[in-house]
């Protein structure tokens, strides 16, 4: 049977997206923590090693398992004249489309957005489609199942005004933090070679440039750390807004969006230097 659409996407059963939700929620909730860790803890306070074992230990493994299992069950949803089928190693399942009663978007999203098949028997259908949710609907409706409901439901109105600001992706990532560290790392950086060695290249010409270097990088390394916990925590409170706003008003989740994506960026562009001007005020 030839498919009208194929689309590649995680497909998963309710214990491994209790797992993969739990492993990625871990990973997402220990950066505003340990930035109140870093604020509020000064005796004694997050030295540098315990910073950065912190953030290996309960966000970036968490979530390279978390993501490592959203990969691993990635499944080929196929939209077959009267049918929808899911195969991957081990799953070959087809679902005739009169045997569908219901798409039902998942009512939280995650580990992401999500959408699950109800069947006429009344039982839904063991594995949810995680992913894009738009593009899961498209193929569904490729198939000629209804999905003009589940187009409206908040969480799929929340994952399409996400998707249309989602510009860049990693070389936004790169820029927000590695590029624009540049700017704290070298005023901090330049205040610590003044008060140890008494000046911008103090270090340089006592200890050589291996120690003068080994502390740029160090620092470069902090403040990049330092600024991904920052803005964790104006994200965070970004998201729960535009999911807040979604389910209160599906209409204005475009303006809520807008309005999260605004403040976030100015909350961390202005206020990293603010932060920074507070630290050298007398």
């Amino acid at each position: 049977m030839a498919d009208l659409r194929t689309l590649r996407l995680p497909v998963l059963t309710s214990p491994w997206r209790a797992a993969a939700s739990a492993l990625l929620g871990v990973a997402a909730v220990n950066l505003p923590f340990t930035l109140a860790a870093v604020v509020f803890m000064t005796d004694p306070p997050v030295t540098p090693g315990v910073l950065v074992r912190s953030l290996l230990v309960f966000s970036a493994l968490p979530a390279a398992a978390g993501w490592s299992l959203l990969r691993l069950f990635r499944t080929a949803l196929h939209a077959r004249p009267g049918a929808i089928a899911l195969e991957r190693p081990g799953l070959d399942v087809t679902v005739p489309c009169r045997a569908v009663a219901e798409i039902e978007p998942w009512r939280l999203p995650l580990p992401r957005p999500g959408l699950a098949v109800r069947l006429r028997s009344g039982e839904r259908l063991p594995y949810g489609i995680c992913g894009d949710p738009l593009d899961a609907l498209d193929v569904l409706a490729e198939a000629e199942i209804d999905v003009a409901g589940a187009r409206t439901h908040p969480t799929v109105v929340y994952a399409r005004e996400r998707a249309r600001r989602a510009r860049f992706g990693w070389r936004r990532l790169l820029l927000k933090f590695v590029v624009f560290g540049v700017v704290p790392t070298a005023i901090l950086f330049n205040a610590h070679q003044h008060i140890a060695y008494g000046g911008t290249f103090g270090q340089y010409y006592l200890y050589g440039p291996s120690a003068y270097f080994e502390t740029l990088a160090i620092y470069w390394l902090l403040t990049v750390l330092h600024l991904v916990l920052f803005a964790s925590l104006w994200r965070g409170l970004a998201e729960v807004g535009a999911l807040s706003a979604a389910w209160i008003a599906p209409a204005s989740a475009g303006p809520a969006r807008q309005a999260a994506e605004v403040a976030c960026a100015a909350l961390y562009y202005g206020g990293v230097p603010l932060l920074l001007l507070y630290r050298f005020l007398p």
